[in-house]
C-alpha cells in the first residue's frame, strides 16, 4: 500500500511538473506573440500614415502638373499666333492687325 501512496504521489509530482513547464512555456510564447502584434500593429498604423502622406503629395503634384500642362498648351497657342504674324509680316511686309501675346515673364 505504502508503494502505492508513493508511486500515485510521484506520479503526480511528475505530472505537475509537466504541467506548469508546459503553462509557463506557452505564457511565454503568448507574451512574445503578444508583442510581436504590436510591434505589427505599429508598423501598419506607421505605413498608414506614410500611405495618406504620399497621396495628400501626389494630389498636389497632380495639380501642379495640370497647372504646367495649361501653362505650356497656353504658350503654344501663343508660339502659334507668332509664327502666323511672322509669316504674315514676311509675306505682306506689314505687322499684322491682330492682337499680340505679352512677352512671357
Amino acid at each position: 500500500m505504502g508503494r502505492v501512496i508513493a508511486a500515485v504521489i510521484i506520479v503526480t509530482t511528475v505530472a505537475g511538473g509537466i504541467l506548469y513547464w508546459n503553462w509557463y512555456t506557452q505564457s511565454e510564447e503568448y507574451k512574445k506573440d503578444q508583442q510581436h502584434i504590436a510591434q505589427l500593429q505599429q508598423q501598419s498604423d506607421t505605413l498608414k500614415q506614410q500611405t495618406e502622406a504620399l497621396k495628400a503629395e501626389n494630389e498636389r503634384l497632380k495639380s501642379e502638373l495640370e497647372k504646367v500642362q495649361a501653362e505650356q498648351a497656353n504658350l503654344a497657342a501663343q508660339n502659334d499666333a507668332l509664327n502666323k504674324a511672322i509669316a504674315t509680316y514676311k509675306s505682306t511686309g506689314k505687322m499684322p492687325e491682330t492682337k499680340m501675346p505679352y512677352p512671357p515673364k
